[in-house]
């Protein structure tokens, strides 16, 4: 890393000014250190800063030393290169507001995980934990990394269904009767119901935590009695 304004880069960024450049050696803003480090020497440069939608820069595209046989680089190159520079600073954009739709799905997705347990007098605390202990059963068992992750963050929706079960039901002290549990098991389908037809892979991984989380090996839980490896890993 290095300081966002330092050498021709940061001059460029800084300014917002393309920059075309013969000789750096003969520019005091270049920092020779790096062709120091690399053996490397840099003659020519062109620097166009990249800009987001918001005329925000959010980087500069660089390169330098001109193969071609006047070695230098001129108005035509630049031309060139703010073509490439678009199509990169496009690409940028789209990786990051990616990136930002991804962390807010995390963050609905806990959210709501917290809300489900709250009215059922759980803690924040205790999603957490279900979380953690989800991905280390996932790397024990042997799902990829990739998988583990998924799963750690799908599962605090798995009582999302909780959310439509009364508070006199949910809360209540002791044990329920017959007709109770068959109201309090109905959080798992109630649940699923809510998330299935999102096409998220966080959520859809979501439905089926929701869905299949009290199903038993031995096929005696709910709410389909799926048994063995019919159940989702």
């Amino acid at each position: 890393e290095i300081p966002i304004y330092s050498g021709i880069v940061g001059s460029s960024i800084k300014n917002k000014k393309k920059i075309i450049i013969d000789n750096v050696y003969e520019d005091d803003r270049f920092n020779p250190e790096i062709d120091k480090q690399t053996g490397y020497a840099t003659k020519s440069m062109l620097v166009i800063p990249m800009f987001g939608h918001d005329e925000e820069i959010i980087g500069a595209f660089q390169v330098m030393n001109n193969q071609s046989n006047k070695g230098n680089f001129d108005n035509r190159d630049m031309q060139r290169l703010m073509l490439a520079s678009t199509y990169a600073a496009e690409t940028l954009i789209a990786m990051k507001l990616s990136q930002e739709v991804e962390e807010t799905q995390r963050e609905v997705v806990f959210t709501m995980g917290a809300v489900a347990e709250s009215r059922s007098k759980e803690t924040g605390n205790h999603v957490r934990r279900v979380a953690e202990y989800s991905k280390i059963l996932a790397l024990a068992y042997g799902l990829s990394a990739e998988e583990a992750e998924l799963l750690k963050q799908a599962s605090p929706m798995h009582d999302i269904g909780k959310v439509a079960i009364p508070d006199s039901i949910l809360n209540k002290p002791g044990r329920f009767n017959a007709q109770e549990r068959r109201v309090m098991d109905t959080h798992a389908e109630l649940g699923y119901s809510m998330i299935k037809n999102s096409q998220r892979p966080l959520l859809k991984a979501a439905a089926i935590v929701a869905y299949e989380h009290h199903e038993k090996w031995d096929g005696s839980g709910y709410p389909n009695k799926k048994s063995g490896e019919d159940i989702h890993i």
